[in-house]
């Protein structure tokens, strides 16, 4: 059985005090999920193409939503491998804050359950 660290901090609903480690998959890929688009490519050493640049994709091209999601996709599937039966969706939805501010609301399920979700967004 393999175990991963838990990193998940005081500031997440789900943070669970006095847990060092976990070894559930869902937890797990939820983690890697985290990792994938909280870095930057080039950032990783050894494998400069690993992350994504989340905020020059949703604000630094004129690309599509549906563009967006199958880069997504495709870095998703590049390094995060679930056991057969495990299914990762991803979701992106835009807007536009009354203060004039735009937005992407990026949500992974997991086997149809909502598990993780970003926020990427720039104030005016």
């Amino acid at each position: 059985m393999v175990k991963e660290i838990y990193i998940r901090t005081p500031n997440d609903p789900y943070y669970e005090a006095g847990i060092v480690d976990y070894s559930n998959e869902v937890e797990s890929i939820i983690s890697q999920v985290r990792m994938l688009l909280g870095t930057k490519p080039g950032d990783v050493l050894g494998d400069p193409h690993f992350g994504i640049e989340i905020e020059d994709l949703v604000y630094g091209t004129k690309t599509s939503g549906l563009n967006i999601k199958k880069k997504l996709d495709e870095k998703i599937s590049s390094y995060i491998h679930p056991s057969p039966g495990i299914s990762l969706n991803t979701e992106i939805n835009f807007g536009h804050t009354d203060k004039g501010s735009d937005y992407a609301l990026i949500d992974i399920s997991i086997n149809g359950k909502k598990s993780v979700g970003f926020l990427v967004g720039k104030d005016n």
